[in-house]
């Protein structure tokens, strides 16, 4: 393989992954409540079911797990304020996430905070 060619094979395999990745439509919502009123009792994730290789990991503030899937997919496998460690309900505080998916063998990753208040 010449250098010219392995140069455009690197450029092309650059501009799919940004592309794809950049724009994959996956949106966190941040607020949670979950006392039964119907209304954010469970953490939403917009269009997690396009990406249905993906794992979900949620920490608390001193970065222990509490919650943790693989194919989160906001009707079977949801969070709603309980551990799938231990079983409690947690504290309303502040969280982190890190969600991993995979689009056609490139892995993304997003990660931030969600609220939990009641």
């Amino acid at each position: 393989m010449s250098a010219k060619r392995l140069t455009n094979s690197i450029k092309i395999f650059l501009f799919y992954k940004n592309v794809h990745l950049a724009e994959d439509g996956i949106v966190i919502h941040q607020g949670m409540s979950p006392n039964g009123d119907g209304v954010n009792d469970f953490l939403q994730i917009d269009n997690i079911g396009q990406y249905p290789n993906n794992k979900l990991s949620i920490m608390n503030r001193n970065g222990q797990l509490v919650y943790e899937a693989k194919g989160y997919d906001n009707s079977s496998k949801t969070f709603d304020g309980h551990s799938n460690k231990n079983g409690q309900m947690q504290l309303p505080r502040t969280y982190f996430y890190q969600l991993e998916y995979t689009v056609k063998g490139i892995t993304g990753h997003k990660t931030g905070y969600i609220v939990l208040k009641y």
